[in-house]
């Protein structure tokens, strides 16, 4: 049986690592991921004596990370919808063309084709 105190604890770059990933698959907001992010940071004991400006940067390179991914959908949808529109699109003129051409009336014979059946 493992003992409890085998188990590693997730170091702090794996515990924002984690919440950047539960923020990409909408387990929360991103005002909540930002203050996991700083919980996680303020309460290791790794980081209790890191400079102020080092601690921001490192916390600004997670938060970069949740703009990154807003990015993405925001880029996703937006060729999502064009994708979409494009479809839809060509969809309705490709029933344009086949109800004006459903609608036409059948070409009558020309003379040629009436002659060539006389002999």
């Amino acid at each position: 049986m493992s003992d409890s105190r085998d188990e590693q604890v997730p170091s702090t770059p794996e515990l924002c690592m984690q919440t950047v990933e539960d923020y990409a698959l909408d387990k929360f907001s991103k005002v909540e991921a930002v203050r996991a992010i700083f919980s996680t940071f303020y309460e290791s004991a790794q980081y209790e004596n890191t400079p102020q400006n080092e601690l921001n940067a490192t916390i600004r390179t997670y938060i970069t990370m949740f703009d990154q991914h807003n990015a993405s959908q925001h880029i996703s949808a937006h060729h999502g919808a064009r994708y979409t529109r494009a479809s839809f699109d060509s969809e309705h003129k490709e029933e344009d063309l086949t109800g004006k051409a459903a609608t036409r009336r059948p070409r009558d014979k020309s003379p040629i084709e009436q002659g060539s059946s006389k002999k």
